[in-house]
């Protein structure tokens, strides 16, 4: 995952999930869809490429061009022995990353996904006064996570766009933070799947 953050990206870690703008929609606000997660933009630095390149990044992983790709694939560097919902299963995955401190996933802001989670959404009062929205407390928020998700549509403009952790920025180090854990039997879908309770883990 380092030689993918020392490159393509600015060097920044892929993000748990993306979730563009719904291209189908007129809307001035349009809803989104369900793009992709972490592991789809990992595809070139997992020996797969050839599934990098057929991915249509501008639908949802469900689409009928996209699933296949991932219903079909399985990479054994993405699932463990142990795992039985998982091991030597297409579309496999028994890792999940640090998607940060939260306490709920249900979008209370309008217009995020049901599932979708991220560092303003619900607003902690880190310093109690009274406050929750205040930017210096987003930025507490947005510091304990690493790989936050990406919402690209005109609700946000541009406050959960390319929030993706860069590993410099880890300020604790990135030898002593917990990027990855184990999700094991828990019914993951499959890798492409951005959705936090199969890309991530919440605090």
């Amino acid at each position: 995952m380092l030689t993918y953050a020392s490159g393509a990206k600015s060097g920044h870690l892929p993000a748990m999930g993306i979730y563009p703008a719904d291209p189908t929609s007129t809307a001035p606000n349009p809803p989104f869809i369900e793009g992709r997660s972490w592991v789809v933009d990992l595809l070139p630095y997992l020996d797969q490429q050839g599934t990098y390149d057929r991915w249509n990044k501008n639908v949802a992983w469900t689409d009928p061009v996209n699933l296949p790709l991932a219903s079909d694939l399985y990479m054994e560097v993405l699932a463990c022995p142990n795992d039985e919902s998982a091991f030597a299963i297409p579309g496999g995955l028994s890792y999940v990353v640090n998607a940060g401190f939260g306490s709920d996933t249900t979008g209370a802001v309008a217009g995020t996904l049901a599932r979708g989670h991220n560092f303003f959404d619900p607003a902690f009062d880190w310093n109690s006064n009274g406050a929750p929205a205040e930017a210096p407390e987003q930025q507490v928020t947005f510091q304990t996570g690493v790989f936050w998700p990406i919402f690209n549509n005109g609700f946000f403009g541009t406050l959960c766009r390319n929030k993706c952790t860069a590993p410099g920025k880890i300020y604790d180090g990135s030898s002593n933070t917990l990027m990855l854990a184990e999700n094991i039997n828990a019914g993951q879908t499959n890798w492409a799947n951005p959705s936090l309770n199969s890309a991530g883990f919440m605090l």
